[in-house]
């Protein structure tokens, strides 16, 4: 017969097949070491512990009477805080080796070296999540005398007993109990003989006693998560199965549920920055896609959640109502702490979250790894910090939309037809700047057309101008003013056709325009972008800091313009860019969760119907707001004077040192004929 700890043939959704391993006495000792060294050395002493904790025991689990010589090396003050998080993350078992129980360790003198109120609250959590399992019995169901409600599971256990193929059967009328956790999340404990109670049978009590269809094998499959896991023969008795009292059986979906309101993301195509958030919860051969209640719910067992604290949960994670989690949304949960905290394993995130989520207390958020308030729903800034933000940009927009109004109302109703003219030329002038600000002063505009959806994507596009070198552009072009005389006709007010004489000043244009473009070559100095995910949508603005203290960028462009100057006036102009910058980034953190009209089509039919301020204003208050910049530092770039450039230059420096002469000569009393 199989292990238990064996994984099947095929690969899991949540939480993965593999099965811990009991930490041997050697990995135990290093980690004393360590624990130590961090207390000795590190300021902040037990978040370095803490770090520890999670990454060296990570696919481990231990007894209490190792998690107690563990915690004579961490910060006192911290100990309970510290064996309660070790129980939550599952890592404590109950062990032959460790002799009583967790909960009588706790109750026994001394109290595992922690003091009396934390040991009881302790032991309390633990005897009610051994407990849980009897509150999903059917209404009725009675347990015989002398059944052992002690042996409930408080952790994956390392030892339990499977029968050999060789065994005797079990004596018929011995009772068991399994608990049944289904994908919707709901829960029931099933009692019966395991000599004749086959996991179909259990597969179907729950249906009845749940009100649901019943296990569809085509549909359906079951696997034992508690004790390790594994899938599971429904027709096959629970004693041949080898399954232990009160173990967990979860019943998922073999297809990927419909939706109305949407499909899961594939972790194939999604995620891929982020490996170990998809190696945590979605298998690596057959790629399922989403993450079910029950599932969810098994995994934060320890937790002790009854159903109105679960849907609580569930509420705020599924943000999109889909009815199962899939890649976007645990990225959009612990994607940023994740990336702040690469060393955490990621199931310890998750915890913390839920943990959170649940508990938002001041002294569960002190060493806590999420900055952000993720016990909240994500919500946009809102009325009032949009318009904080974007105050000025909304006020000069609507004065402009109101203009165009009264201007064009005006000209409509004025009888005076060259007033009429007047008023319809600034009501055109008048809209044009009100569409310049709209698509090319706002960066709202470029935000809505650059939209990316889910947090890996917006990290490549965010991360990807790194790597790359600034390129510059340089223009130039030479001009002087000219005064024209020119005569035109009128019609004065008694209807006589007349000419006058009008003097214009105008801009003449004087040889070609100059251009220069290169690249710049550069070392980054940019910080990690990290994503801000208080909102389901956020508007990313970008900029670019370039430091020129190592190259003589400025000094060449100098040198380029001053060879270029021909005439009295010059337009000049340089401009430096990353070739993949995005001026402003939509990023929809999770996918679907952007209303409809927020697109570029919607925004550029609503400026153009005088809209625009309103349009924006309602799209920033469900967006959030971040900032990021580029820094690159400069060095020299390859440059040879220009041909010709520096006659030119001379000429023109001449003609000002002769004009100056000859200023000066006039002060002195001389005559120019």
């Amino acid at each position: 017969m199989k292990s238990p700890f064996l994984a099947s043939e095929a690969a899991p959704s949540a939480p993965p097949l593999s099965a811990p391993v009991l930490l041997s006495e050697k990995e135990l000792a290093a980690l004393q070491a360590q624990l130590q060294a961090a207390y000795s050395q590190s300021t902040q002493s037990f978040e370095e512990q803490r770090r520890l904790l999670r990454t060296e025991l990570f696919g481990r689990v231990l007894h209490h009477g190792q998690a107690s010589r563990l915690l004579q090396a961490i910060d006192p003050e911290f100990r309970g805080f510290a064996l309660r998080e070790l129980y939550e993350l599952q890592f404590i078992i109950e062990s032959r080796e460790a002799g009583q129980s967790f909960a009588a360790a706790l109750a026994a003198e001394g109290n595992m070296g922690l003091p009396a109120v934390q040991a009881t609250a302790l032991r309390n959590q633990i005897q009610a999540t051994a407990a849980q399992a009897l509150h999903f019995m059917p209404e009725g169901t009675t347990l015989p005398d002398g059944f052992d409600a002690s042996a409930l599971p408080s952790a994956p256990p390392a030892e339990f007993s499977i029968p050999p193929a060789s065994a005797p059967p079990p004596e018929p009328g011995s009772v068991h109990a399994v608990t049944v956790m289904r994908f919707d999340g709901q829960i029931v404990t099933v009692v019966g003989d395991s000599a004749t109670l086959t996991v179909a049978n259990a597969l179907t009590s729950t249906s009845q006693q749940l009100g649901v269809a019943t296990f569809d094998p085509l549909q359906h499959y079951a696997v034992m998560v508690w004790p390790g896991r594994r899938h599971l023969d429904v027709s096959q008795t629970v004693a041949k199965l080898g399954i232990p009292c009160w173990a967990r059986i979860l019943w998922l979906e073999r297809k990927m549920p419909t939706s109305a309101n949407g499909q899961a993301v594939d972790p194939r195509s999604a995620g891929l920055r982020f490996e170990k958030i998809r190696s945590t919860f979605f298998g690596q051969q057959n790629f399922q896609m989403h993450v079910s209640k029950g599932e969810l719910r098994n995994f934060l067992w320890n937790l002790n959640l009854d159903d109105s604290a679960f849907a609580r949960l569930w509420q705020r994670l599924d943000t999109r109502g889909h009815g199962f989690l899939d890649i976007d949304d645990l990225l959009h949960l612990v994607g940023r702490a994740h990336m702040q905290h690469p060393s955490v394993p990621i199931d310890a995130l998750i915890y913390e979250a839920a943990t959170l989520i649940l508990r938002p207390k001041p002294e569960v958020q002190e060493d806590s790894h999420f900055d952000l308030d993720v016990a909240s729903l994500p919500g946009g800034l809102g009325f009032g910090e949009a318009c904080g933000a974007h105050g000025c940009s909304y006020v000069f927009s609507f004065l402009l939309q109101i203009a165009v109004v009264v201007l064009f109302v005006m000209a409509l109703g004025t009888p005076d037809h060259d007033e009429s003219e007047q008023l319809g030329q600034a009501c055109v002038i008048t809209y044009i700047v009100y569409l310049i600000h709209c698509f090319c002063c706002s960066r709202f505009g470029s935000a809505v057309y650059n939209r990316v959806t889910g947090l890996d994507a917006v990290c490549d596009v965010m991360e990807r101008p790194k790597t790359e070198d600034p390129h510059y552009s340089w223009t130039l072009q030479n001009y002087h003013y000219e005064t024209r005389t020119t005569t035109e006709s009128y019609t004065d007010s008694e209807g006589k056709s007349k000419t006058r004489t009008v003097t214009k000043t105008v801009r003449v244009d004087t040889g070609p325009r100059f251009y220069r473009q290169g690249r710049i070559p550069s070392v980054d100095r940019t910080a990690t972008f990290v994503p801000d995910t208080s909102a389901l949508t956020t508007e990313i603005d970008t900029d670019l800091s370039l430091d020129f203290s190592h190259s003589n960028y400025l000094q060449c462009y100098d040198h380029w313009r001053y060879s270029h100057r021909w005439d009295i006036h010059q337009d000049e102009h340089r401009t430096e860019w990353l070739p993949t910058q995005k001026a402003a980034v939509l990023a929809e953190w999770v996918s679907g969760t952007r209303p409809c009209w927020m697109r570029t089509t919607f925004y550029a039919f609503s400026s153009l119907f005088l809209c625009s301020c309103c349009f924006r204003l309602g799209a920033q208050m469900r967006c959030g707001q971040q900032s990021f910049t580029y820094r690159k530092k400069c060095y020299r770039i390859d440059y040879e004077p220009p041909s010709g450039g520096h006659r030119a230059a001379a000429r023109f420096l001449g003609g000002l040192i002769a004009g100056m002469e000859i200023a000066s000569a006039i002060n002195r009393g001389a005559y120019v004929w």
